[in-house]
């Protein structure tokens, strides 16, 4: 048995390896191939004892799954944190559009739910729409200040040709189908 002692560890795509040198009652890791070419060199050409030997390969791989567990432990936040992160933008998206395609009815800004009330109630082709926007903010959202003036001043930025084209809708099915609210099957 030579004195490196290389333990790995795999899970899914995480691997680590970790190499230890045994030798004279110690276990020393190996960093780099300087520090391996150190400890070449000084070799004395003895083997370290089987015992020392397995408890060193035995602390390679638990070094090793720890290291790993970490590696995987650290991904799966970051990427349900990104994918948080994708359906709170999803999220605004809507709610901006909803909110534009609302102002654009010319009934006030002041409670814009009101208005999304009535017009999900109504026997209209957009109803249907406005329901599934309602549904996928999960209810009634909350207009912030902001929010308001800045629909406000959209809304008196536009043509009246602009307003009617937004009543068709595109930019809210846009929202709708954003390819972000995929994110909440994987969450």
């Amino acid at each position: 048995m030579l004195p490196l002692v290389i333990g790995t560890h795999q899970q899914g795509a995480f691997r680590r390896s970790l190499a230890y040198w045994v030798g004279d009652g110690q276990l020393t890791q190996v960093d780099n191939m300087i520090d391996l070419r150190v400890r070449l060199e000084s070799w004395n050409g003895s083997f370290p004892k089987p015992a020392e030997w397995l408890a060193a390969e035995a602390k390679a791989r638990r070094e090793a799954r720890r290291q790993v567990e970490q590696m995987a432990n650290r991904a799966a936040e970051r990427e349900r944190l990104a994918l948080k992160r994708q359906l709170e933008a999803a999220r605004l998206r809507l709610k901006r559009e909803l909110g534009r395609y609302l102002a654009c009815l010319d009934l006030g800004t002041e409670d814009l739910n009101a208005v999304l009330h009535q017009q999900m109630t109504r026997d209209i082709v957009g109803a249907e729409r406005l329901k599934t926007a309602w549904s996928k903010l999960g209810g009634y959202p909350e207009w912030e200040p902001e929010l308001i003036r800045e629909l406000d001043q959209f809304t008196q930025s536009l043509l009246e040709g602009q307003r009617r084209a937004r009543l068709l809708g595109k930019e809210l099915d846009a929202a709708l189908e954003d390819p972000r609210w995929d994110a909440r099957l994987s969450a």
